[in-house]
């Protein structure tokens, strides 16, 4: 844990502090971080973020979507800006934990919206310009919501294959360093087709062998597809153990999702090795999306609102008082989730696939992309042709009744390499295998770790008895447990920094 913080401090930041007629500045007074996409009509396209410090005026920038992780903290007469929760709070962000931010988050496993765990630090937004100025603040930002537009199927996947062979070629590969984690799913399938359609083929696909329980079908599908199209194809193993990896994904993540621990082992392999990669973000949600039906849909139009926000919910309440203290059930209320989800919810009613909408600006936005632009940071170029800005306004401009039948994808995919069509999609409801001997080795891990620590004022103790181990971890619950952990243990150190070297904090409540 503390490795990754460590390594975590070193991303680059900017700190600046008026105080009377100065301002006090220290960090990168430059930087960008991501990529552009250069060509007419699209110098706006890409995933990046970048700020700029004048001698006067700091000015942060990011692209259309916000899916390159940047945070801001809000304190007075002051701002500082880092891709690290971690680097802000060794700023003096004040590390005071945000309940409303974490009501949610223990239910869905994301935050939405520009949430974070903390009250002072904040996430940028999409398509935002921050400036700070003698003191003040201002932030703009939007969601880019299409108007709809209604096509015959045929005609709509037609023209999905033809956008998407144009988003590929506007990024094409920069060398012949370049990767395609590969699964057996559709994302990364159409890009490795497309990328071979045009004469370039990956240095390697890689596939991750995920932690059980797990069917292998995804393994077993990516070799034969690689095998097919004449491509290296490397199958990852797990290294660390999933506890191991808990731990360090947290940290990684800056504690914002509740996922990716298994793809690690990736980065860890790809690292030094490839200078670019190519990441299917985006194509399964706004192509395909497990979220979206009409129960949904129906509660969209009806307004109702509460039940839609009940059904995004992973954890119930009860579960979760489980295992909260009584001190801090602040961050479970549930009328405070459900308000604060309502409150996001209505943002997207007017979107031509408003679920859709909803998981992309929120889910996609602020936990997946912490796939591509955070577990993979040390990649210098990760492309997301599936976030093509004419891609993206085609898809969610489409009537959600196109991609009810979760076929429009796989469609698009056969039209397009009918030569391929042979070859068969995972199904995500294969049996999954079990290892005993892993699952005992985490019980054993998650048991050890939770004994060696002090009681705690974010959980309770008794909800971790060794006979609530075995439902806790096929529950799933234990990682979000040691979320919990990790959580206040940043918050003690940095609370016992603050003290140790007198820095001076607000009290971070900011301007929600």
């Amino acid at each position: 844990m503390l490795t990754e913080i460590n390594n975590s401090l070193q991303m680059p930041f900017f700190h600046a502090r008026k105080d009377r007629d100065r301002v006090y500045t220290k960090g990168d007074a430059h930087c960008f971080s991501g990529h552009k996409i250069k060509g007419q009509g699209h110098d706006g396209d890409g995933i990046y973020t970048e700020w700029s410090w004048d001698g006067d005026r700091l000015t942060i920038r990011n692209d259309r979507y916000g899916f390159y992780p940047l945070f801001y903290s809000r304190q007075e007469n002051e701002i500082c800006v880092s891709h690290s929760i971690f680097r802000l709070l060794a700023e003096g962000a004040a590390p005071e934990i945000d309940p409303t931010a974490m009501a949610v988050f223990l239910r869905l496993g994301y935050f939405i919206g520009e949430d974070t765990p903390f009250r002072s630090i904040r996430t940028l937004p999409p398509d935002a310009t921050l400036e700070w100025q003698d003191g003040r603040r201002t932030v703009s930002g939007r969601y880019a919501i299409r108007k709809p537009q209604y096509l015959a199927r045929d005609t709509a996947v037609d023209h999905y294959v033809s956008l998407f062979r144009e988003s590929i070629r506007r990024r094409i590969p920069p060398n012949d360093d370049f990767a395609v984690p590969l699964s057996g799913g559709r994302d990364s399938r159409h890009i490795l087709l497309a990328l071979c359609e045009l004469g370039y083929r990956p240095k390697l696909c890689a596939t991750v062998r995920r932690f059980p329980p797990c069917s292998g079908e995804d393994v077993l599908i990516a070799s034969q597809l690689a095998h097919v199209v004449k491509s290296d194809h490397v199958v990852i193993e797990q290294k660390a153990s999933r506890f191991q990896a808990e731990l360090r994904n947290n940290i990684v993540t800056n504690l914002c999702a509740d996922e990716h621990a298994w793809l690690l082992a990736v980065a860890d392999e790809l690292k030094g090795k490839v200078r670019t990669v190519y990441d299917g973000i985006g194509g399964d949600v706004l192509s395909e999306s497990g979220y979206l039906n009409k129960e949904r849909l129906d509660q969209f139009e009806a307004g109702s609102y509460e039940a839609l926000a009940r059904g995004f919910f992973v954890y119930d309440t009860e579960t979760l008082k489980q295992l909260v203290h009584h001190e801090n059930r602040s961050i479970i209320d549930d009328a405070m989730a459900i308000h604060h989800l309502i409150d996001e919810l209505k943002k997207h009613e007017n979107a031509p696939n408003p679920v859709t909408s909803f998981v992309f600006w929120n889910r996609t936005r602020r936990e997946i992309a912490l796939s591509p632009y955070g577990v993979f940071r040390q990649i210098p170029t990760v492309f997301s042709p599936y976030l093509d800005h004419e891609v993206y306004d085609f898809l969610s401009s489409l009537p959600p009744g196109i991609q009810l039948d979760k076929q429009f994808h796989s469609d698009a995919i056969r039209r397009a390499f009918p030569q391929y069509a042979h070859i068969p999609f995972e199904e995500k409801n294969a049996p999954a295998a079990e290892s005993r001997k892993q699952y005992i080795q985490f019980r054993i891990d998650f048991a050890l770790f939770v004994v060696s620590k002090k009681p705690s004022s974010l959980f309770r103790r008794s909800s971790l008895m060794p006979d609530l181990l075995g439902p806790l971890v096929r529950r799933r619950l234990s990682p979000l447990v040691l979320y919990l952990f990790q959580l206040e243990q940043v918050k003690e150190m940095t609370l016992t920094r603050a003290g140790r070297h007198g820095i001076q904090r607000t009290d971070g409540r900011g301007d929600r």
